[in-house]
């Protein structure tokens, strides 16, 4: 969660030996304890939430660093179609359901979040899948990926979470701005972008690509209309995204790193 969008994507860049090194460290996790925790510091830790392993192996990969990929993939595989009895050692949660529904309801904490991570290791398990010659699993990953349809209220115009009967978290009353419920450490703003593998098709979903670019002006507004959020116990990236004065924009934290691109 705090590393695989920066700090590993820059590894495979510029150290791609070390990388693959580290990689190695990470299938050593997975060897071990049959999972690669979701979180490694350096010992596994159940923190923060999705699989990020996923998405670092696939980029990795594409990227031409040298590591042991296949286990790499086994593993990637369990995480996405297996049931974790304790996710403490790793797994992602809900999967007995999340596999066929295709979300994290929102009685997990942060449920929305969690299925959204979901949704970008599905489609990096897709991606390396494809290079590897797997097609029938990169069509299936491919496609489980796009679920994230479901989860926009178009009568809102958010992503939100849904409880396990399919009906929204939040109705008339749901502020995008308001952190925590559905999300883990931002709000709806941030996370209407969220599906950074598939832009034209968050365009299209929002409208067509003139309404998208109305949507992350709306989102870098920095009027001070805009910028209210609500009060209440906070983290410090909270009060770092106000005197950042742009908007909802969180740049010192990990959901907001891709939108600008």
């Amino acid at each position: 969660w705090d590393t695989y969008r920066t700090a590993w994507a820059a590894y495979a860049l510029f150290t791609p030996t070390l990388d693959g090194e580290l990689l190695d460290g990470l299938i050593a996790h997975y060897k071990d304890n049959g999972w690669i925790p979701l979180w490694i510091a350096p010992g596994g830790a159940e923190s923060m939430l999705g699989t990020s392993s996923d998405i670092i192996f696939a980029d990795a990969y594409v990227k031409g660093v040298s590591f042991d990929y296949q286990t790499a993939y086994e593993s990637m595989l369990k995480n996405a179609a297996t049931v974790s009895s304790d996710t403490r050692n790793g797994g992602r949660v809900e999967n007995a359901t999340a596999v066929f529904t295709g979300y994290v309801t929102n009685s997990t904490n942060n449920g929305f979040s969690w299925t959204m991570e979901d949704y970008i290791s599905d489609y990096c398990i897709s991606v390396m899948a494809e290079k590897l010659g797997y097609s029938d699993e990169a069509y299936y990953y491919a496609n489980r990926s796009k679920s994230y349809i479901q989860m926009y209220n178009s009568k809102l115009g958010f992503f939100m979470g849904k409880n396990a009967a399919g009906e929204w978290s939040s109705g008339s009353g749901y502020n995008p701005a308001s952190w925590w419920g559905d999300y883990s450490e931002t709000n709806g703003w941030t996370m209407s972008f969220a599906t950074v593998y598939d832009g034209n098709g968050l365009a299209n979903l929002y409208g067509g690509k003139e309404k998208f670019a109305e949507k992350l002006d709306a989102y870098f507004d920095n009027s001070l209309s805009a910028m209210k959020r609500v009060s209440g116990g906070g983290i410090h990236e909270m009060v770092e995204a106000r005197e950042l004065k742009m908007g909802q924009y969180q740049h010192s934290n990990q959901p907001s790193h891709a939108i600008p691109y």
